[in-house]
């Protein structure tokens, strides 16, 4: 387990960068992230055409692009003359679909990532980023797929995994997998499931928390990550305490 892991609790994660204010799953909205001072970001990757690793939550580019169709289905090229921004605001117009790399470029020294495998089959790949951009200890790779994290540990035994899941009883899915954390929906979190999951050596990381109530709840159970669409409201929930 990455040091990082193992640090300061709890931590804000935020979601797709600065969502609740940038455009998701865009440069834009992690450097806002950043900027903030978000010292994790949440991203979603899924594999082109062309085998390039990009970030964008959906299979296909309607919902946060100019464009239309299936990212698997596209190149790289074609991908990045969509815009990305637009749809937030004059402001963002230009944005353009980033790539893994640039995100762990972006993101080196100064932000962990959770990067959450969206299509099956394509650990390698993602893997094959983290490597060449030296960012296998600054990264956990999560999926609502036991196959990719069964496969991500096959490949990398030493990577940091976490299984995302809206039930606290995947807890026994995530011991036989050899996952690192529990990403559960926030309603279902209980101070006993993270008291069982840290005597596990485990840790449980919370989504979506967009209430700062809530993010002080989620603090005061144990949670160890706290996934917000709003890291600046996260971040001025814990200072408040």
């Amino acid at each position: 387990m990455s040091d990082f892991l193992k640090g300061k609790r709890p931590t804000i994660v935020a979601h797709r960068g600065a969502s609740g204010s940038a455009p998701e799953n865009t440069l834009a909205a992690f450097r806002r992230a950043l900027e903030i001072g978000a010292t994790a970001l949440e991203l979603d990757v899924h594999c082109t055409a062309d085998g390039q690793v990009v970030v964008m939550h959906d299979a296909t580019v309607e919902r946060t692009t100019d464009g239309s169709g299936a990212i698997a289905q596209m190149t790289l090229a074609q991908l990045q003359k969509l815009d990305a921004g637009a749809w937030r605001g004059a402001e963002f117009a230009g944005e353009r679909v980033p790539t893994l790399a640039e995100v762990c470029r972006l993101a080196r020294n100064r932000a962990f990532l959770f990067v959450e495998i969206k299509a099956e089959g394509i650990a390698a790949a993602v893997l094959d980023v983290l490597a060449a951009e030296k960012m296998e200890g600054q990264a956990i790779l999560i999926s609502f797929s036991a196959d990719n994290i069964r496969r991500a540990k096959e490949l990398r035994s030493d990577v940091a995994t976490g299984l995302l899941t809206m039930q606290a009883s995947d807890m026994d899915r995530l011991a036989a997998l050899g996952a690192d954390a529990l990403c559960l929906h926030y309603p279902a979190a209980t101070e006993e499931l993270a008291r069982a999951l840290h005597a596990a050596d485990r840790l449980l990381n919370v989504w979506t928390v967009n209430d700062p109530e809530e993010i002080r709840r989620m603090t005061k159970l144990g949670a160890d990550f706290i996934t917000t669409d709003y890291p600046e409201q996260g971040l001025a929930a814990l200072a408040a305490g």
